[in-house]
């Protein structure tokens, strides 16, 4: 069961903060702060990440951001339909980081560093 300073960090991550900048707001030492694996690794955590980030929603965007579009507007051309990969791929990245499974990958990610890390997952 996740504690109360579990759940307060659970709502502090959204607010774009770093990791130990999200713990001592929630009321952690800052030097538990240093390492946001004790919170992240924790059962609590997982516990919360599991109801407010559904590996199936993650997925699901996952999936949309494979062939995800905008319209690029332009005076002397016809609108037009465009890829917007990149704006998909990040939500989806910072969605597993805060659940720890990318913990220890790159930043940036090309699509098919995306799917590699999907077909690989395999639920608990």
């Amino acid at each position: 069961m996740p504690t109360l300073r579990q759940k307060k960090a659970s709502k502090l991550v959204e607010t774009g903060r770093n990791m130990g900048e999200v713990m001592e707001a929630a009321g952690y030492s800052p030097v538990t702060a240093l390492h946001p694996k004790k919170l992240t690794n924790s059962k609590g955590w997982n516990e919360l990440m599991d109801k407010y980030l559904p590996d199936d929603e993650i997925l699901a965007v996952h999936k949309k951001a494979l062939h995800a579009t905008k319209v690029k507007t332009s005076l002397t051309e016809p609108d037009r339909e465009v890829e917007d990969i990149p704006t998909s791929l990040k939500a989806v990245e910072l969605s597993y980081k805060v659940k720890g499974r990318l913990s220890n990958a790159p930043t940036t990610f090309s699509g098919n560093k995306i799917i590699q890390i999907i077909a690989n997952w395999r639920p608990e």
